[in-house]
């Protein structure tokens, strides 16, 4: 079993800085506007049970035409921001949440309160079940 790294308020500040910063490399702000960006612990239930990785969920709440959200780009998030987060001390695998601000004004609050094993998407589920 890996050894765990606990998810501190400095870890979180570090981890929505570095996803901050790297979002401002492929948008403006008068394109998005990216606030906030929530870091929270997260489950991995992508990967074995035995040996689970480190995750946590970044919900990231943004204004702007979601059409104009490269997902092309931001499906690269994990990998641009791996070393930053091995050489913070913070080797955290990213699970991803892209939220409108409408979204987050009625269902924010619900995210931030649900233990991680209840956020989970059945998508996920079945994932784990089929591999």
């Amino acid at each position: 079993m890996r050894k765990k790294t606990p998810l501190t308020p400095e870890a979180r500040e570090t981890i929505a800085r570095l996803v901050r910063e790297d979002l401002a490399q492929r948008f403006s702000d008068d394109e998005f506007i990216f606030d906030p960006i929530e870091v929270m612990p997260g489950d991995d239930y992508y990967h074995d049970p035995e040996d689970p990785m480190e995750c946590v969920e970044v919900f990231i709440v943004f204004d702007g035409d979601q059409k104009n959200l490269d997902a092309s780009w931001t499906v690269g998030m994990n990998v641009r921001l791996w070393p930053k987060l091995e050489e913070a001390g913070y080797p955290y695998l990213l699970i991803r949440r892209f939220l409108t601000k409408e979204t987050w004004k009625r269902k924010g609050a619900q995210y931030l309160k649900q233990e991680p094993w209840k956020r989970k998407r059945k998508g996920a589920r079945y994932f784990r079940e089929r591999s």
